[in-house]
């Protein structure tokens, strides 16, 4: 029951992760350059859904860019779909150089995430639209610091919003010198005050071995960018967030290129 659980939340978690179905025929997209190798290497690198893949995309964007930021927050929760042992699917690139697009799709029905508007620079991608939405105010890279919690620490690396009423934040578990065990779950609270709870998440294991590391993604419903994650242990004999043994709240702030 465990393993097709967490199959069902990989697979809503992919769907967020493309996010367009049927996209309309006559939508308005700006037409652009002819898509330069650059470009065409980074949805392939992007399409494969492994944290090899998001790492090597990334090599191909300006360091401290919105491309940069949003690959490495992609990065994180193929990572954390690695971790949880349900690995995404690949997806398969298409590209329609006439209406200047570049597509990610999969699934059935058909699910696509849709590219366009890439800035290139110096060889580098540095900017681009997501099913005709730009980053301005929807990425984060974290601040950096590391939050000591049951002897591991936690560190959020990334977020980026898949659309704009739903929030996908990743965090990086380094454990100690101590086995621990337990789960983990996870609420956000908003620039505006308003808490909810991670309606979807990807763990790894309960059990992390001294050392070891693992990335978590939680998805939270109706909030933006500019607020505070809650990241919560919890007692592996419930998965009620009530019941949790620690906590550890971590900024999550605007990225400004």
């Amino acid at each position: 029951m465990i393993g097709v659980r967490r199959l069902l939340v990989v697979l809503s978690m992919a769907s967020l992760l493309l996010g367009v179905v049927g996209l309309p025929a006559n939508a308005r997209q700006p037409i652009t350059v002819v898509f330069t190798p650059v470009i065409r290497a980074y949805i392939r690198a992007l399409g494969s859904s492994t944290p090899a893949g998001a790492a090597t995309a990334e090599k191909l964007t300006q360091p401290g860019s919105y491309a940069a930021v949003y690959t490495h927050s992609v990065g994180g929760v193929d990572q954390a779909a690695a971790d949880s042992g349900q690995p995404f699917p690949a997806t398969t690139p298409t590209f329609s150089p006439a209406k200047g697009r570049a597509a990610l799709c999969s699934g059935t029905p058909r699910t696509c995430t849709v590219f366009s508007s890439f800035v290139v620079k110096s060889g580098k991608i540095t900017d681009f639209k997501r099913n005709g939405n730009g980053f301005v105010g929807a990425l984060s890279a974290g601040d950096g610091t590391s939050h000591d919690a049951l002897g591991s620490s936690l560190t959020v690396i990334g977020a980026f919003m898949p659309d704009p009423a739903r929030l996908i934040v990743d965090v990086a578990v380094k454990n100690g010198d101590h086995q621990l065990t337990f789960n983990f779950a996870a609420a956000y609270i908003g620039p505006d005050g308003h808490q909810v709870q991670s309606s979807q998440g990807l763990t790894a294991s309960t059990d992390l071995r001294p050392g070891s590391s693992a990335t978590l993604a939680f998805v939270f419903p109706g909030v933006t960018i500019g607020g505070s994650v809650i990241v919560k242990c919890l007692n592996p004999a419930t998965t009620l967030p009530a019941d949790y043994i620690a906590e550890t709240q971590m900024p999550v702030p605007v990225f400004q290129p």
